[in-house]
């Protein structure tokens, strides 16, 4: 098997692998900071299709699962600097943008909602949360697949086989670090959920339940 390593990232790369999870992450901290003394202690964590809220929860579960997410997500960007296998780590970064911008999105505009607006989540919102984590998912993963060196070339001697036989390939392909990314998301997602008051079912299923299927995906 021949393996080429892949060219070292210019500058301006490198910040665009990192910069959309730090962002994220600097995001959360200022409205955190600058919403909590307005925050009360149960904001609407869940909305009915028009947009008006049916359930409510502490503000900081999310909030910390949130900003724990974004940590991870800086760091496994910070690793994928190093990375020899750029679109696999491309792929991990996929995940991990795209529900911490999400998750991210949907803190923010619910607790700027509580404490500034009239506590109400247009389901036009939902789009922007999307887009956001879009966003945050399609810039890293976009520099890392171009960037990424050619797929090693395997030399594999042919079988010899008779003419007359019959052959079957069978396989199992998997990713030692999906397997443990995966378990990691999904056991932050059961924290989340048991974080939550026996009364913020609300909570439980918006911080957790996003989590583990995150997670169980992988």
């Amino acid at each position: 098997m021949t393996t080429t390593a892949p060219l070292p990232l210019p500058t301006g790369a490198r910040v665009a692998v990192v910069a959309p999870a730090a962002v994220i992450a600097l995001a959360l901290g200022a409205a955190a900071v600058l919403l909590a003394p307005e925050l009360p202690a149960r904001i609407a964590v869940h909305f009915a299709a028009d947009g008006t809220p049916d359930g409510w929860g502490s503000p900081w579960v999310m909030l910390a699962v949130a900003l724990g997410l974004a940590v991870v997500a800086v760091a496994l960007a910070v690793a994928a600097l190093r990375s020899r296998d750029r679109r696999t780590a491309a792929t991990v970064l996929l995940v991990a943008n795209l529900v911490t911008g999400i998750l991210a999105a949907a803190w923010i505009a619910i607790a700027a909602s509580a404490a500034v607006g009239d506590g109400t989540f247009p389901v036009a919102w939902s789009v922007v949360l999307l887009g956001v984590g879009a966003v945050a998912a399609g810039i890293p993963v976009a520099v890392l697949v171009r960037a990424a060196g050619p797929v090693p070339a395997h030399d594999v001697a042919p079988l010899e086989i008779p003419a007359t036989a019959r052959v079957a390939w069978r396989g199992r392909t998997g990713s030692g670090w999906f397997a443990g990314i995966g378990a990691v998301v999904v056991v932050l997602g059961i924290v989340a959920a048991a974080s939550a008051s026996a009364g913020d079912v609300g909570t439980a299923a918006l911080s957790g339940i996003p989590l583990v299927v995150a997670g169980l995906a992988m």
